[in-house]
């Protein structure tokens, strides 16, 4: 799988994430503003986590499943990993998670 390392965090050729994945490097060197984005992993259990992004003035909550699309196989068999937003180290979902969570506010309404 071609990519290109963006910090920790590695940037595909499945979609054009390099923009986000660079903003998301730079938070993640000021912890408490990386903090701002997770508002809960109680559910992390079931699949399920919440973040918050702050669109048109105001923070909106979003929540995603951590099914995350992988970017097929290898010559040889083996699995590439996920698709988009995948971490330098496999085991750190950060990354993708917030990859598949970022679009959601976008579709929004914006609140009356």
């Amino acid at each position: 799988m071609h990519s290109e390392r963006c910090g920790d965090v590695v940037a595909s050729k499945h979609i054009d994430d390099r923009w986000l994945l660079g903003a998301l490097g730079i938070l993640a060197m000021r912890r408490e503003l990386m903090l701002d984005l997770f508002v809960s992993d109680e559910n992390a259990h079931r699949g399920l986590f919440t973040f918050r992004f702050y669109k048109n003035g105001e923070w909106r909550e979003v929540v995603v499943d951590s099914a995350l699309p992988c970017g097929g196989l290898l010559d040889d068999g083996a699995p590439q990993g996920v698709a988009f937003g995948a971490s330098a180290v496999a085991a750190v979902l950060w990354p993708p998670l917030i990859t598949k969570a970022y679009p959601k506010p976008q579709t929004l309404n914006p609140k009356p």
